[in-house]
């Protein structure tokens, strides 16, 4: 696509049905509630078509970031390598938006706003719980099949999930409060 921007960041609507569905689910566990600027579809034909597989179980996550990162996974996607911690390796998402935002969502120092994205997660293979590891363990340890792209620290209620694989995220929001 010569000439053409590869990603749109499309600034909704409040007044629309789809930014109240994010608003309500971002600040749902959120009390009290941040004050949102600004919610931006993130529109990469090329990046989601990259990141939604066939066999994608997908779950809507958060994600924090700083505000030098947004241009980059607005148009690359999320890297693992960005955030490492106790998991060693891979990019963390959470069920709540506010765990996200808590670490992971730095103030930007000229503004004061915030970055989490609402992401779309595949989380095909979550296995029982992990602790620390170099490399994901596959979803099968009998046998010689993938890895698992995500990980997460328990089966039942997971979150945080550690996505270990890039292209199994895709930020679909992005949320700026403050």
């Amino acid at each position: 696509m010569a000439g053409k921007d590869v990603v749109r960041n499309v600034v909704l609507n409040n007044t629309s049905a789809e930014y109240a569905n994010v608003a309500t689910s971002f600040n749902h566990s959120f009390q009290p509630h941040r004050i949102i600027k600004k919610i931006e579809r993130i529109q990469n034909q090329g990046l989601y078509k990259s990141v939604m597989g066939k066999e994608n179980r997908e779950r809507l996550l958060y994600c924090g970031t700083a505000a030098e990162n947004v241009d980059k996974i607005n148009r690359y996607g999320f890297n693992s390598t960005l955030n490492a911690a106790f998991y060693k390796y891979g990019r963390y998402f959470s069920v709540y938006s506010y765990l996200a935002s808590a670490t992971h969502s730095p103030p930007d120092q000229n503004t004061g706003l915030r970055y989490v994205y609402q992401a779309k997660v595949s989380t095909v293979c979550v296995p029982d719980k992990v602790d620390k590891f170099i490399s994901p363990p596959s979803d099968d340890p009998g046998a010689s099949k993938a890895l698992n792209a995500t990980v997460a620290d328990e089966k039942k209620n997971p979150s945080p999930f550690v996505v270990v694989m890039d292209a199994k995220a895709y930020p679909e929001y992005l949320i700026t409060f403050i």
